[in-house]
């Protein structure tokens, strides 16, 4: 019984065509595109930034937002993110 329902599953799935290969549409092809993929970086960025206003909250979600904006800079070498990375550790209290 497993075997003839593995085998219809097989027969439907090959005859059905492969969609890997398949184009890519517009959208799945600009998603892909490393300006676009900047860009999201940089509007995400700064959008968080603009919902602390200046004040730096210390704790896990800022960290991890900075640690991402951190991985930005290393993804794109471009020093606007190690700027935001950098200002942000000025401005957080030192831990006692």
């Amino acid at each position: 019984m497993l075997r003839s329902i593995l085998i219809i599953f097989l027969t439907f799935f090959i005859l059905s065509g492969s969609h890997a290969n398949q184009a890519l549409t517009f959208r799945q092809k600009v998603s892909l595109e490393q300006d676009v993929i900047k860009d999201a970086m940089i509007r995400a960025k700064e959008w968080q930034e603009a919902q602390h206003e200046g004040h730096v909250p210390t704790n896990w979600l800022t960290g991890t937002l900075y640690s991402g904006v951190f991985a930005c800079f290393e993804a794109t070498h471009d020093p606007m993110f190690l700027d935001a990375a950098s200002l942000f550790m000025k401005r957080t209290p030192a831990a006692a």
